[in-house]
């Protein structure tokens, strides 16, 4: 159902079934699966989307909100469009509510991400190499720029609000967001001791092998890193 509600904006390029659960995804999930189905999806000057299919989804109380920003942006009009939304991104979006927001947008580039302590937040998003392009007390914009296709500034945008949602791996919705990286081993090492991170697994996803590890951020947002198994 989700991958046809993808399907008018994005092209699906991959589906794997019956992979057998990863030990860093039963740390990050709220219940342990035998399985789980991939498909993944991809569409021009947008970030890729990956669905994560597990046999039992748990309900969750708020998500991520996917986004479309650019530099020339009013901030205070981004930031009452925010204000607009939080009350449902704590309730949280049905898939086929944030499949709406996703093929509304011309590419989506950028994810919301709700947090109660926004210098905090901001740190640890630094420490992955995301750099501000604006800040103030509600609202921070960070910019990533990936070294590898697809082409294109990246954004997270914290914006403030009064909660804290912890984010799973098998709590339906936009739980979390992956980025390539050259070691998930020597990437764990930018955080102090405190940061929680899971084990680092290692996956054949389209023929690709991988090591794939999660860092939790102070506003409960999984960061799924990946790098490439090059022996």
């Amino acid at each position: 159902m989700a991958r046809g509600l993808l399907s008018p904006a994005y092209q699906e390029t991959h589906v794997q079934r019956a992979i057998t659960t990863l030990s860093c995804l039963d740390e990050v999930a709220t219940n342990r699966h035998p399985a789980f189905a991939i498909s993944l999806h991809a569409r021009e000057a947008s970030v890729d989307l990956e669905l994560i299919e597990y046999p039992v989804v748990t309900p969750r109380p708020g998500a991520l909100i996917p986004w479309e920003f650019a530099p020339e942006h009013n901030i205070e009009a981004v930031k009452e469009a925010l204000r607009e939304l939080s009350p449902k991104a704590r309730q949280g979006f049905s898939f086929a509510e944030l499949a709406s927001l996703i093929n509304g947008y011309r590419a989506v580039n950028a994810v919301v991400v709700p947090v109660e302590d926004v210098v905090a937040e901001h740190a640890f998003w630094q420490r992955l190499g995301f750099k501000a392009v604006h800040a103030d007390k509600d609202l921070v914009v960070l910019r990533h720029d990936p070294y590898v296709p697809p082409a294109g500034p990246r954004y997270i945008l914290l914006h403030a609000v009064p909660y804290t949602v912890p984010h799973f791996t098998d709590m339906d919705g936009v739980s979390e967001i992956a980025l390539l990286c050259s070691s998930c081993a020597a990437a764990y090492k930018r955080f102090p001791e405190t940061t929680f991170r899971t084990s680092i697994s290692e996956v054949l996803i389209a023929g690709r092998k991988l090591n794939i590890g999660y860092v939790r951020s102070p506003a409960g947002v999984l960061v799924e890193l990946f790098a490439l198994v090059l022996s």
